[in-house]
């Protein structure tokens, strides 16, 4: 338009000066036309960003959700160790659990069901309502399948009354391999939903939680019947079965014939789908609205143009346009930059890390002020957490023009520590080379304070297996491994007997006169006895491969592996005269001092038998010992 009018101000003729109105009008409408389905790309583009950004949001929500639940789980299921507790051990699983549901108020139950679907326990003394679950989709699934996967069940109402909840289990797994029950924490969809409401989706917005089938398990806004619609047959599930984990897609809704720009992604790490919708329509008003006041503009333009050839303002007239537009553009970017302002921590900095601009929230988290701030170099909050490599990557990162993520530990002015999530972009100048950094933080620092609180919880909770498990592997009273740890290594070690081909002497002892001991001493020096003549035993134990164990009452069992028939006699004499030498007091017998009989039986498993033979061989010479007169070595008939 302003070359049309120079040329009309030196004397163009009338004609051609039509001619190039028509071909600048012509022009004008075919780049609106260009310019009109541009925008209309954008505002759609815009939309899928915005759902996509908002999926994002609840993933995370989700997945947080969905992995405290699945770690409370984890937690029932260790303590279990594949038992079903009885009602002692339901009160301090239920103790146990309320503690943990207490660190997570998405939580509300966790439920134990047995092999049968009887509920046996649960993180509250009454049932809350819930009944068997022979009949739930997912116990009958856990009975399927032997896999320890975490498992996302229909949604479900314990009665009429009650809230819709979203079952979250695993499968307990008994110590013979057998299906043993299942611990459930029903999420309740109510609480889902009141997370889904705080979004800002506009009229006719949609969230949706679906399992990864396409079962729906939530929905917001609230549709009757909605829960437990089947959703597998919509454009989503197309594209996820086309392995396809996030996407867009638009399509009419069947529920409510509303038709949507959706996002959709797989949770991340667990059997969900989330599907955030906003209307088409309202994602295009306002693209709408913009191309009819273009249409208006564009008409305007035409019709001066055409007067153009006679009068010069149409210049003026669109610099006067193309101000109000770059106005509207200045507000729109100080609207962007308000917005980041109250919610991240902004800081500027030039390609030397000197800061150049630092926002409210920055000076608000370090404790310093913007004058101390500006001019100083980004290390002055920085703190010795993170090593020279950290910092070496980060800095290659941004100074090759890419964009850096992370969690940095960074110091305020009064010392103390504060977690941030960083993002730093680079601002690149015409040769592509950065000039200045931008790095938008949001302050993590509670939930890093949660992790390590959860994580010193797991810490304390494993040192506590540790202690149940070598409780009950050993005997409380003589410190000897027990007859349950007796039999598990026994069987290891006969196994291996029988592929070296090597002897296996098996010893039985019993303390002579024994209950004779306890009636006139009393049971606190009979359990002195038992220590001594334990610390005896063990003394008898040269090899590492040897295992002394607390047999029952006064009985001892002594494993020898790659030992003959003399060898075990050896050990057997070298037992009894240490007893000797002690000289332990024994009023009820007749050596007037504490003594053994002991039974020896040696097998090589390699040319038959069983350990079971080689136990019953050993007690059977044990018993005659005793019939002999005690205080001596009887080996087995048949070696």
């Amino acid at each position: 338009m302003t070359l049309f009018s120079s040329s009309f101000r030196i004397g163009v003729s009338a004609s051609r000066a039509v001619w190039i109105s028509v071909a600048c009008g012509l022009v004008i409408v075919l780049l609106t036309a260009v310019l009109e389905w541009r925008g209309y790309q954008d505002a759609v583009a815009t939309a899928e960003r915005d759902t996509r950004n908002l999926a994002a949001v609840l993933d995370s929500h989700t997945a947080a959700l969905a992995g405290q639940a699945d770690m409370v789980i984890r937690i029932v299921s260790t303590v279990l160790d594949g038992t079903v507790p009885d009602s002692n051990t339901a009160q301090v699983l239920r103790d146990t659990v309320i503690a943990q549901t207490v660190l997570h108020t998405g939580l509300q139950d966790v439920l134990v069901y047995d092999a049968r679907g009887a509920l046996v326990a649960s993180s509250y003394s009454d049932a809350r309502g819930h009944g068997a679950a022979t009949g739930r989709d997912f116990f009958q699934h856990h009975q399927r399948t032997a896999r320890d996967t975490l498992h996302v069940g229909h949604a479900y109402r314990a009665d009429a009354r009650s809230p819709w909840v979203i079952p979250l289990s695993r499968r307990l797994t008994g110590r013979d391999g057998r299906f043993a029950g299942v611990v459930v924490v029903p999420l309740q969809v109510s609480e889902l939903v009141a997370h889904f409401q705080a979004l800002d989706l506009g009229l006719d917005g949609v969230v949706a939680l679906n399992t990864a089938e396409g079962i729906m398990l939530a929905r917001h806004p609230a549709v009757e019947g909605a829960i437990g619609m089947d959703m597998s047959h919509t454009p989503v599930y197309a594209a996820l079965a086309a392995r396809q984990e996030r996407g867009n897609v638009s399509f009419r809704s069947p529920l409510d014939g509303v038709e949507r720009i959706y996002s959709f992604t797989r949770v991340t790490g667990y059997p969900f789908t989330l599907i955030v919708g906003v209307s088409r329509q309202q994602a295009l008003a306002a693209w709408r609205q913009t191309a009819w006041r273009d249409v208006v503009v564009v008409s305007a333009l035409l019709g001066a143009l055409a007067f153009a050839v006679w009068r010069n303002r149409c210049a003026a007239a669109r610099q006067e346009r193309d101000a109000r537009q770059l106005a509207r553009a200045h507000r729109r970017l100080a609207d962007l930059e308000k917005a980041i302002n109250e919610h991240a921590v902004v800081a500027i900095t030039d390609v030397h890390g000197t800061i150049v601009h630092a926002n409210d929230h920055f000076c608000a988290l370090s404790g310093y002020t913007r004058d101390e701030l500006m001019g100083q170099n980004h290390r002055i909050v920085r703190s010795d957490h993170h090593d020279t490599a950290f910092w070496r990557e980060m800095w290659r990162t941004v100074a090759q023009g890419g964009i850096w993520k992370g969690e940095v530990l960074n110091r305020a002015k009064d010392g103390s520590p504060y977690w941030v999530q960083a993002t730093i972009v680079p601002f690149l100048n015409a040769r592509g080379k950065p000039d200045q950094y931008i790095a938008i933080r949001t302050d993590i620092t509670a939930r890093k304070q949660a992790e390590e609180r959860m994580q010193q919880a797991v810490a304390q909770l494993d040192h506590a297996n540790r202690r149940l498990s070598r409780l009950a592997a050993y005997d409380a009273l003589t410190g000897l491994p027990n007859r349950r740890q007796f039999d598990e290594q026994s069987a290891e070690e006969f196994t291996r007997a029988r592929r070296d081909s090597t002897s296996l002497s098996l010893m039985m002892v019993d303390v002579d006169h024994f209950k004779a001991y306890n009636d006139q001493l009393g049971h606190a020096f009979g359990d002195d006895c038992l220590r001594a003549v334990a610390a005896a035993v063990a003394a008898c134990q040269r090899r590492p491969g040897d295992l002394v164990a607390r047999w029952g009452g006064e009985e001892f069992a002594v494993l020898l592996p790659h030992t003959d028939a003399a060898g075990a006699a050896c050990v057997a004499r070298r037992l009894l005269e240490r007893l000797a030498e002690l000289a332990l007091p024994h009023p009820g017998s007749p050596l007037g001092r504490v003594s053994v009989s002991i039974g020896v039986h040696t097998v090589r498993p390699a040319t038959g038998g069983s350990f079971g033979a080689l136990l019953q061989g050993a007690d059977a010479a044990l018993y005659r010992a005793k019939r002999a007169g005690r205080n001596r070595l009887q080996a087995a008939e048949e070696d």
